[in-house]
């Protein structure tokens, strides 16, 4: 214990640097949070437990394990203790040479609305400038390929925060993240980038001058990853809801069904904060935009697959605010819906695929039939890549995912290939709508495309003979085309995976 004092000292002498900032890298009750954190078995809840302990950063570290069994647990090791203080002080140096500081949650400037959650790390490593208004924060986030729709509506939503003196957080991403850096940038305002590792390195790394940018305008890269933590898939789930949790409020400005923003977006509600989502264009849905597919469902008024999407309760999503014009953005200042913002308008050009297809008002109502028809084919398209995204997340050691996972996904998939296939069966019956329809007659050649590369998956048989069975009776009966029966041969089942050879 004496060696930590006499080694505590030096070290807070030495952390000072007049020329990054005027005030230690860490403060005493920090370095000592940080000491522990480094121990096997100490995570953020027993960091909590022990900085409610008075002069916790004082005591005796045996003495604060008589009220944290964990911290018992992780000093019984031989020498733990004078290993976790090696480990600190590579860290404090490591953030000196940086020219960052490390802050926790006993700390005055770190990130109230951070702390007000029940999972946030309670240490941060920050290179730069907190916001001087941290309260008045938002997060813009999105996906990595925006349209071009989506790139104006990024632009437009983190310039009018800006323009009320809001901070901009984000996650440095491609896409619509940097978009809502630069804007802030471009307009002298505050943002913070939250990076899913270590400060010592930059990803993606053609943002490394971007990063440096944020830092010389006042604003601050921040992690609650040690200098060394490399980039781990998990990571960025962790980065996603810190994103969330530092802000008022969530602004997914495009994603699909799988997107990595319906992480920040969810944490979002959980946190009770508010989520806004601008509806997607005509022109995207037209286009069968993949990534506007989450907002296509959220914007719509079926509210048991908006909260199943948002893994909420149905009364959360009073807290889900649906952008249609710039006239909507005021109402996130104050976190209040307008009357208009609850719902767009919904015609038959917006209904989405999960949520069923409306009967034509008249049988020879044949635009309305191909839209709905249109509409299955963007769904289908999009479970198709989520299970493709699973597959690789599989190969992937450090993923938590499951065969279970994959399988339930591709039930789904199923699911709905059958649902498109009566369709079509049932139009087909009813007169020439379907062949005229030569949009349709590609989509659908292009859905059995998609599908090619589940053949050499490790998709179970049945599963496949499944797919190739139901879209080749498919092709047939609308368009004619047994190309998929005669390129892929596989035995016969239904849908529920028995063979019928």
């Amino acid at each position: 214990m004496l060696l930590f004092a006499k080694s505590f000292r030096l070290c807070t002498q030495s952390v000072r640097s007049d020329r990054y900032c005027p005030v230690p890298v860490a403060s005493e009750s920090t370095l000592r949070l940080l000491t522990l954190s480094t121990l096997r078995g100490i995570g953020p809840a027993a960091l909590k437990k022990i900085a409610s302990i008075p002069q916790f950063a004082s005591a005796d570290p045996l003495d604060l394990a008589e009220h944290v069994p964990a911290l018992q647990k992780a000093l019984a090791a031989a020498e733990a203790w004078e290993g976790a203080h090696k480990i600190a002080q590579k860290q404090l140096r490591e953030a000196e040479a940086d020219g960052a500081r490390i802050i926790s949650g006993v700390d005055p400037d770190y990130p109230r609305l951070l702390l007000e959650t029940y999972d946030d790390p309670f240490l941060l490593f920050v290179k730069g400038k907190l916001a001087p208004d941290p309260e008045k924060s938002v997060a813009v986030i999105g996906t990595r390929e925006p349209t071009t729709h989506g790139e104006l509506i990024a632009k437009r939503i983190a310039g009018f925060f800006a323009g009320h003196g809001w901070s901009i957080v984000s996650g440095l991403a491609i896409g619509c993240d940097a978009i809502a850096h630069k804007t802030a940038l471009e307009q002298n305002a505050h943002t913070v980038a939250v990076l899913a590792h270590g400060l010592h390195t930059i990803a993606p790394t053609r943002h490394k001058a971007l990063a440096q940018e944020i830092i010389d305008a006042g604003g601050a890269l921040i992690t609650e990853y040690r200098y060394g933590q490399g980039i781990q898939k998990q990571q960025y789930v962790k980065r996603d809801r810190i994103q969330a949790a530092m802000a008022q409020g969530v602004v997914m400005v495009q994603s699909d069904l799988v997107g990595g923003s319906l992480y920040a977006s969810r944490a979002s509600i959980e946190y009770g904060r508010w989520l806004a989502v601008p509806v997607a264009t005509d022109r995207d849905q037209e286009n069968g935009e993949p990534k506007v597919q989450a907002n296509l469902l959220l914007a719509s008024d079926q509210d048991r697959a908006r909260a199943d999407l948002l893994r909420c309760p149905p009364n959360a999503l009073r807290k889900v605010f649906i952008l249609r014009s710039k006239e909507d953005y005021a109402q996130l200042l104050t976190g209040e819906p307008t009357a208009t913002s609850v719902f767009p308008k919904l015609g038959p050009e917006v209904v989405h695929p999960s949520i069923g297809y409306p009967e034509p008002s008249k049988p020879d109502d044949g635009e309305l039939v191909v839209q709905a028809l249109l509409a299955r084919y963007r769904y289908v398209r999009s479970k198709i890549a989520e299970v493709q995204t699973l597959q690789q997340c599989l190969s992937d050691p450090t993923t938590s995912l499951t065969t279970h996972d994959l399988d339930h996904e591709l039930e789904t998939l199923l699911l709905h290939l059958d649902r498109f296939a009566v369709l079509i069966e049932n139009q087909v019956a009813k007169g020439p709508v379907i062949e005229a329809s030569a949009r349709l007659r590609k989509e659908v050649a292009t859905l059995v495309e998609a599908l090619n590369p589940l053949i050499h998956s490790q998709v179970p048989q049945p599963t496949l003979s499944a797919v190739f069975v139901l879209f080749r009776t498919l092709a047939e009966a609308a368009f004619h085309q047994p190309a998929l029966a005669d390129t892929h041969k596989v035995p016969s089942t239904d849908l529920t995976g028995t063979s019928t050879q």
